[in-house]
This record gives C-alpha cells, structure tokens and sequence, in this order.
C-alpha cells in the first residue's frame, strides 16, 4: 500500500450533521449482536471508525473480547443506523481459521447452518 492510500486508509472522519454518532452506531450493532447471538458482550473493547462513502456515509466498528479470542465486526449505515452486517470471528489455535475456529456471517439464515461451529442455539435469539 502506498503512502497516499495508507494515509487515507487511517484518516479520521468527522460525522456531518446527517450521520449517526459513533456511539449511538456502537450501540445499535451491540444490540444487534446481543439479539442474534445472546452474547454478553461485557468487558468487549468497541472500536468504531467512519468512512464518508459515495453511497452512504458508513460506520465500521468491532467489538473485541478481553482474550482477543472472540471479535464481531460490522457495517452499519450512518445515517439511518441500519445494521448491515455482522460478522463473527473465533481464535482457536494460534490463529483465526475456518477449521480452528471460523468466521461466520451473522445473518439469520446463515447462523442457522453454522451453529455447531460456534455452539450455541441460534434458534432462541
């Protein structure tokens, strides 16, 4: 990656008056992760940054567990805070891997094929 893009790659956005806070989209996805997955997401560190994209304005944020073995990254809309994606990563093993541990996109649909993955019922959420 070149200097320019590297730079603008770590640019920090100021939100316009039409987009959602950074915290009010932290709290939709962590809500949202709470609905899909039942996790309690205590003592997670949250990381947010915004990206003014041509489309729309989008918020992309993680939420690490305090062992660094869980993260949830996301998308979500800032100006609507419409949550579009959610995904699951799982450290098992020296590294992050479908076979180890799996990343998984947290859509309905796609939860329900891959709970034995990730052990819990997907149903009750």
């Amino acid at each position: 990656m070149d200097a320019k893009k590297a730079a603008e790659v770590s640019k920090v956005y100021t939100p316009s008056a039409k987009d959602i806070t950074k915290e009010q989209a932290a709290d939709k996805i962590a809500a949202k992760i709470v609905e899909i997955t039942g996790s309690d997401l205590s003592g997670y560190t949250s990381v947010m940054q915004l990206f003014p994209i041509k489309e729309r304005d989008t918020w992309f944020g993680s939420f690490t567990s305090a062992d660094g073995k869980t993260i949830y990254s996301s998308k979500i809309d800032a100006v609507t805070g419409e949550v579009w994606s959610i995904n699951m990563f799982v450290r098992a093993g020296g590294g992050y891997s479908e076979k180890a541990g799996g990343t998984c996109d947290l859509s309905k649909d796609l939860l329900n094929n891959s709970a034995d993955v990730f052990g819990y019922d997907i149903e009750k959420s």
